[in-house]
């Protein structure tokens, strides 16, 4: 299993573990990576170790939905910060952010945007229909 220092020097942008074993990874960026992952298993793993390069609401919420039992991240956001502690969820962060913003402008991600005032369940509905 990848320790938190290794993932953050890696080329992966999210792994996911089930009993110390990677049962997914990809390089892809953004929500993608998650979104792929449950469209392929949905809720079929319980107790999943989740490293994500970037937290932030949206990805929390996706998460939550997975029902992860701990998640790592170099970046985390107040609202994801706060989602996991709401879900019980286990995280450890390097860095807390205000808001994920956008990777090509300075504005809020256009998925947190969505996410807001939302529930695991609610967000996935919406997600898997875009």
């Amino acid at each position: 299993m990848y320790n938190p220092p290794q993932f953050v020097k890696s080329h992966w942008n999210l792994i996911v573990y089930k009993d110390q074993k990677i049962i997914f990874k990809s390089k892809a960026r953004g929500l993608k990576p998650l979104i792929i992952f449950i469209k392929k298993f949905d809720r079929k793993y319980k107790k999943l170790v989740v490293y994500d390069k970037i937290v932030g609401q949206a990805a929390a919420l996706l998460l939550a939905y997975i029902k992860a039992s701990n998640v790592y991240t170099p970046i985390i956001s107040h609202g994801a910060a706060s989602l996991f502690t709401k879900h019980k969820i286990g995280f450890m962060a390097q860095k807390r952010v205000k808001y994920i913003m956008d990777f090509a402008s300075k504005e809020l991600c256009q998925w947190e945007k969505l996410a807001k005032n939302k529930t695991p369940a609610q967000f996935w509905k919406l997600v898997k229909t875009l």
